[in-house]
């Protein structure tokens, strides 16, 4: 399968429509990408998606105010981005569901799983520093995590977050800096950024805020079985952090990518689909 072989859709969640693309066959598997500027689902998953697509049903989402879905003048927090999952699931009909998230996706789709654990049957949580939040697990935040606040829609400014994202650098071209900054300032692309990372500074700095979105009491008592993937040189979630979270969730399987960054599905794409297709399929 290559990239232009998986469909682009829309479907209408709740009020707004989503895009998404789409390819392969058998059970559904969900990927929910982050909430870096300009994120979306074919850059976060494209370099996996032929693999997953080759044993799963598979749908990439773009969450609200990213990518290609719609961007509407609503407040964006965590918890809207878990209710357009489910939405999604109802829109589609989709049963037996697996569900893997990267970074602030990878809450949301945890999230999701808790709110919904009979329609999920496996998860999976690729290096998130707002799941060791949630989780109440203590770390110093990585100062690479300063380039999402200091981006101001250029795109020498996209490129500096893109470097961070990745172990290769070599991976991150012009084209693609173009196109992810051209997303970053689509109509309604901003202001839902502004209003999201509003959200999650207070998220970070707000210790009585965060407790509403704790989850340290429920994802370990969760009957679901669950994959942690993590990249051993993430700028943003350090490893420390993800060995932090296994060991609050012992159940949990771990695997750990070699040279490999925050999105570490883009810098080893073989190395991820294939610990995320032995966990799922068997």
């Amino acid at each position: 399968m290559t990239v232009q072989s998986y469909r682009s859709q829309f479907v209408v969640t709740g009020n707004f429509k989503t895009h998404f693309l789409e390819g392969g066959n058998g059970d559904p598997l969900i990927l929910v990408h982050g909430a870096a500027p300009g994120a979306n689902a074919e850059y976060s998953w494209k370099s996996v998606f032929p693999s997953l697509a080759g044993r799963f049903r598979t749908y990439a989402i773009d969450l609200l105010g990213f990518g290609r879905s719609e961007k509407p003048k609503i407040d964006y927090t965590y918890q809207r981005l878990v209710e357009q999952i489910s939405e999604f699931v109802e829109a589609l009909s989709l049963k037996n569901v697996r569900i893997a998230g990267n970074s602030v996706g990878a809450y949301v789709a945890t999230h999701f799983a808790l709110d919904h654990p009979e329609k999920v049957k496996k998860l999976v949580a690729i290096a998130s520093t707002v799941l060791a939040d949630s989780l109440g697990i203590q770390y110093t935040p990585s100062n690479a995590l300063n380039v999402l606040d200091e981006y101001d829609g250029t795109a020498l400014a996209m490129r500096r977050i893109l470097d961070r994202l990745v172990y290769n650098k070599d991976l991150v071209t012009e084209e693609g800096v173009q196109g992810r900054n051209a997303i970053a300032n689509s109509p309604g692309a901003i202001e839902a950024l502004h209003s999201l990372r509003y959200f999650m500074r207070k998220f970070r700095e707000d210790e009585l805020f965060r407790q509403n979105f704790d989850i340290r009491n429920r994802l370990p008592n969760l009957r679901l079985p669950l994959l942690l993937i993590w990249g051993e040189n993430d700028e943003f979630a350090s490893i420390d952090i993800g060995y932090k979270v296994k060991a609050v969730l012992p159940n949990a399987e771990f695997a750990v990518i070699r040279a490999a960054g925050h999105q570490c599905m883009i810098d080893q794409p073989l190395a991820v689909s294939k610990a995320m297709l032995d966990f799922l399929a068997k």
